[in-house]
């Protein structure tokens, strides 16, 4: 089973495989996502591993912001035999308190990167209370490849709705969060 993310071909897009099924985004018009299920799409950034089986845990309640977060997941990875100098997938299913978030679409004529213009350069937005999947990797040795230059997490997520897919920037996670690393 494949869980992968990443972005579309120009930055034209994100992409989110969860179980093998592909939830690309877009930016549709009129301020609209739009999330095709084809999976004949390119990427420009891409990462994914084959999980055959999860082990479930519970997030502490103390765990509430993503920095907590990226602390929290080398602790508890390797408590449960997670190589942590190797990249691995994580996923957090739950009613999430609080996630800002964004869809790319980069101006091609733009040469200058950043964490803020790709945001600003397509769909973003912030949701409350709403139950989502996560799904992010974890790496210690690939800041900027595919993490961003100040974190070791990379986190995109879909509601449970499945109308809205995305790159997580800020999360406040809120109670009954399950964390869900590779066995």
């Amino acid at each position: 089973n494949i869980f992968g993310l990443g972005a579309l071909k120009d930055l034209k897009g994100e992409i989110l495989i969860l179980d093998s099924k592909p939830y690309i985004s877009y930016e549709a018009g009129n301020g609209e996502v739009g999330i095709s299920n084809d999976i004949n799409h390119q990427a420009a950034l891409y990462v994914h591993a084959v999980v055959k089986k999860w082990n479930e845990l519970k997030l502490p309640t103390t765990i509430n912001t993503t920095q907590q977060f990226e602390k929290h997941i080398e602790t508890i990875s390797g408590v449960n035999g997670i190589n942590v100098e190797e990249p691995f997938p994580f996923m957090i299913k739950g009613i999430i308190s609080k996630a800002e978030w964004h869809i790319i679409n980069w101006d091609s004529n733009d040469a200058v990167h950043s964490h803020k213009k790709h945001i600003e350069s397509g769909l973003s937005g912030v949701f409350e209370d709403k139950p989502i999947t996560i799904l992010g990797f974890y790496s210690k040795n690939h800041k900027t490849i595919f993490t961003h230059h100040s974190t070791y997490i990379h986190m995109h997520f879909l509601t449970d709705d499945e109308k809205i897919a995305g790159h997580v920037d800020d999360i406040i996670f809120g109670d009954n969060q399950t964390l869900y690393l590779p066995m």
